[in-house]
């Protein structure tokens, strides 16, 4: 799973930890980062999607439901 992580940009790994790891909110993030909200919003979005993707290549999709 690390190494699955590690193909995600620095930027969208600090942000997708600060968010579901430490908990912080969008404004948090804002301020620590120097960044906009609307900003962490974008990148959180984008890095989701480019990691779902990344575990979906490896087999670890979500399960079809019949």
């Amino acid at each position: 799973m690390e190494r699955l992580f590690a193909r995600l940009s620095e930027r969208e790994q600090t942000l997708l930890w600060l968010a579901y790891v430490e908990g912080a909110s969008h404004r948090e993030i804002a301020a620590s980062l120097g960044i906009g909200e609307n900003s962490v919003r974008v990148v959180l979005y984008r890095a989701r999607k480019r990691l779902a993707g990344i575990l979906e290549g490896h087999g670890w999709g979500p399960e079809e439901v019949a």
